[in-house]
């Protein structure tokens, strides 16, 4: 996951001077559910791919989004993210991998307001969306008990793909949401969080962490931006 990965040197070098098209929207879907697996460079696999990534990816970006106003990124996550609160001692947690899934998406949230609180001058708009509970094969590494028992609940209480879209559609167009930058998302409306989710002090050390997880420090950052010109 370092920043001179080839994916995501190529992805930014295209968009930093060869693309003639604006960068204005930068979604993130990730959604890897809860294994215990890890990323060749040692994360969890999770929390490297839900969250680290995204982060990551973002930073590369920031200067091309911050040239293209208005521009917006929209972060996937989940109502789960209230069932759980991140432990600095150890991020990188993945003994329970379901709460290593919680904590994700949590961070998905504390990462999309400290997103907001810096890039609010720029023309940057950054949101967190609950698209709503969606069926898929994510079963599959569980018992047969465990698949027939999720096959039922998904049938009853789970929503469609298309259903699950129209909030991140109407974060990526409506002219509301840039009233709520930072916000977080459900049923197409801003929803209220948590009193800790709200913590302005654990956002922004989520992403100095994160940043020294990703090794994105400043001389990174500035390697990076000579490079993209």
């Amino acid at each position: 996951m370092a920043y001179t990965s080839p994916f995501n040197f190529t992805f930014c070098k295209f968009f930093g001077c060869w693309c003639i098209f604006a960068l204005t929207y930068l979604f993130f879907l990730a959604g890897v559910p809860a294994v215990l697996d890890w990323t060749d460079n040692g994360f969890s696999l999770c929390f490297g791919v839900n969250h680290l990534g995204p982060f990551l990816l973002t930073n590369l970006l920031l200067e091309r989004l911050k040239s293209c106003p208005p521009s917006r990124i929209v972060n996937i996550t989940s109502n789960v993210h209230k069932y759980q609160k991140l432990d600095f001692a150890d991020l990188n947690y993945n003994i329970v991998p379901l709460f290593t899934y919680f904590r994700s998406k949590l961070a998905n949230v504390y990462f999309t307001q400290e997103l907001a609180r810096q890039m609010e001058r720029h023309g940057v708009t950054a949101c967190a969306v609950h698209p709503g509970y969606v069926g898929g094969d994510w079963t599959s590494q569980f018992s047969i008990l465990f698949r027939i028992v999720m096959y039922v609940i998904t049938a009853l209480f789970f929503i469609s793909c298309e259903a699950a879209a129209q909030t991140v559609i109407y974060c990526a167009i409506s002219d509301d949401v840039l009233q709520h930058n930072g916000g977080y998302f459900s049923d197409c409306k801003p929803c209220k969080l948590r009193p800790y989710v709200q913590d302005a002090g654990i956002a922004k050390k989520l992403w100095e962490a994160s940043e020294a997880m990703v090794g994105l420090n400043s001389s990174a950052r500035e390697h990076l931006a000579s490079r993209t010109r």
